[in-house]
């Protein structure tokens, strides 16, 4: 039980952090800044949201 926990929690961020680099590193060096940074107060919402519902869904408050 807490292996699955562990894997779906390391997935999570995991996923997150590759979002947060490909958006806010590679993006703008390729020449599309004003897009992500356009976009970035909607992704972190996202992202809390996602955060939360995880949380949620394994038995947190």
């Amino acid at each position: 039980m807490f292996r699955s926990r562990y894997r779906r929690i390391t997935f999570f961020f995991a996923r997150m952090l590759l979002s947060i680099i490909y958006w806010d590193l590679v993006l703008p060096r390729l020449g599309m800044r004003k897009l992500a940074l356009k976009s970035r107060p909607e992704r972190l919402r996202r992202i809390a949201i996602a955060y939360r519902t995880l949380a949620i869904q394994m038995g947190g408050c």
